[in-house]
């Protein structure tokens, strides 16, 4: 049985579609990328490690030249992915089919997870430690997709703003739930990737140090009270 003029028009708009999102979903870093965004410590480890390998194989790399390659492949990434990108930004806007972030970058070798403490009777207990069995206070919201997702611009030291106002939601549930607490410790623990051998040691990830440690008096203030 043929199909109808109808069902070649909704193969069409699919096809379209699906052609869409995969454009706009295309890897890239911004063409707009300068030798100023290559200073995040993350990435000058990878750029250090892509110019020990090209050492390597033979070619005399500084990381300096490889800086200035890096910047001049991410500009024409950029600037190629734009082009081709640019016929679907309309329908990208009316459908909300856009690619609000960029995916793929590199990977983060010094990760951070989110730890937070409440203090009792003077003594400081754990609360909840990404991933961490025993510490999981309010873990169905934390640990759940969209929060996850928010928290990993602080694991990159990002959003230093956004990250206050984490801190200051946390202090308002926690004064809520915790009437015995006194006060709120938040930070996000670094956490190198070790090599598996050394996981299997330890019991898990090993905490190489800590950053954005903030305190907060309990009960605080909840926004849209009195």
């Amino acid at each position: 049985m043929p199909l109808a003029p109808i069902d070649h028009l909704r193969a069409a708009l699919i096809s379209l579609h699906v052609l869409a999102v995969l454009v706009l979903s295309l890897p890239a870093p911004p063409a707009s990328t300068d030798l100023e965004d290559l200073e995040d410590p993350v990435l000058q480890q990878v750029l250090t490690d892509w110019a020990g390998l090209a050492r390597g194989l033979g070619w005399a790399l500084s990381d300096e030249e490889a800086a200035e390659i890096a910047v001049a492949g991410a500009q024409a990434l950029g600037g190629a992915r734009q082009r081709v990108a640019a016929p679907f930004a309309r329908y990208a806007a009316i459908t909300g089919a856009k690619q609000g972030w960029g995916m793929f970058g590199y990977l983060n070798r010094r990760p951070a997870r989110l730890s937070i403490e409440v203090e009792e009777g003077g003594a400081w207990r754990l609360l909840y430690r990404a991933r961490q069995r025993g510490a999981d206070w309010r873990a169905a919201q934390l640990d759940s997709e969209r929060f996850r997702a928010f928290i990993n611009r602080h694991s990159w030291g990002r959003s230093r703003p956004g990250y206050e106002q984490l801190v200051d939601w946390l202090a308002c549930q926690a004064g809520r739930d915790l009437p015995a607490a006194t006060r709120l410790k938040v930070e996000m623990l670094r956490t190198p990737l070790p090599p598996p051998g050394r996981v299997l040691a330890e019991g898990g990830v090993p905490v190489s140090g800590a950053f954005w440690t903030v305190e907060r008096a309990l009960p605080a203030p909840c926004r849209g009270d009195g």
